[in-house]
């Protein structure tokens, strides 16, 4: 079973942080209907729509060693 270790300021903290980065990496999430997203990149809008109670867990997708130490920092 799982159990959420994440509430609506911890969503909220990430995508800010993130929304923050240039570029801004790609996300996908996973939600508790078993629904897995598509990577997107929009984390001013489309990370938050809907809220964040469904999400099992979101991927934080890098394509370069640099954006993943520049994600790991943030």
């Amino acid at each position: 079973m799982l159990y959420p270790v994440m509430n609506n300021t911890k969503w909220e903290k990430l995508r800010l942080q993130m929304y923050a980065l240039s570029p801004t990496p790609a996300w996908s999430t996973l939600s508790t209907g078993g629904y897995c997203s598509q990577p997107d990149r929009d984390w001013f809008y489309h990370f938050r729509l809907g809220g964040y109670e469904d999400i099992l867990y979101v991927d934080i997708l890098v394509e370069t060693s640099a954006e993943r130490e520049v994600v790991r920092s943030a």
